[in-house]
């Protein structure tokens, strides 16, 4: 569903379900009017089910399939059509960043190399300041405008706050599959129908 709010600029408020049928991405943009220039994701309940500075204890280690333990032993995993979702646009060749306020950075960027996500984002802004901190520095070393960026986020207030610079926003509402396949290409789809 498509809410139209703020500048112009659309949030997306999807309840997604781990898609079953899932559409690569080339194939997908190739439908649309235009494709966002960056990608900018937030983690702690966006592509992960947990805020990393509350659930887990460095040192992460493998869990030798897709998924890591904390040093508890605490089990993570991304999110189901998160590394999926990720490998598209990288074969698409779209710049990926993150864009996380976590008070623990460090161990958000070591559970990022052991669930072998950290060197997919070209950009990078972790730590515990405010989103405008982020996509200020995000838009300064990208060279990208606000415009031609799209923002996915499990927090209300970072989607209010995010769209008031020009960037098209997508709210993550399921706390069970994160982003998936269904929420991602709504936003693409609103993204492009922008002007």
């Amino acid at each position: 569903l498509t809410i139209p709010c703020g500048r112009g600029k659309p949030t997306i408020e999807c309840v997604g379900m781990a898609s079953g049928e899932i559409v690569k991405l080339k194939e997908f943009i190739s439908t649309l009017k235009r494709v966002p220039k960056l990608i900018v994701f937030d983690i702690d309940y966006t592509l992960w089910p947990l805020h990393v500075d509350t659930y887990v204890d460095p040192p992460f280690k493998s869990d030798g399939k897709d998924g890591a333990t904390d040093v508890y032993g605490y089990h993570v995993k991304l999110f189901p059509d998160v590394r999926d979702i990720i490998a598209n646009i990288e074969g698409c060749g779209i710049p990926i960043a993150a864009a996380s306020s976590t008070t623990e950075p460090k161990a958000s960027r070591e559970l990022q190399k052991v669930l072998g996500i950290y060197d997919k984002f070209t950009f990078s802004e972790i730590y515990p300041r405010s989103k405008y901190s982020h996509f200020d520095n995000l838009k300064r070393k990208s060279q990208v405008e606000y415009n031609n960026m799209i923002f996915f986020d499990d927090e209300r207030r970072n989607i209010s706050d995010i769209k008031t610079l020009g960037v098209t926003c997508v709210h993550i509402t399921d706390s069970v599959n994160g982003l998936d396949w269904t929420t991602f290409k709504a936003g693409l789809t609103a993204f492009a129908n922008n002007n």
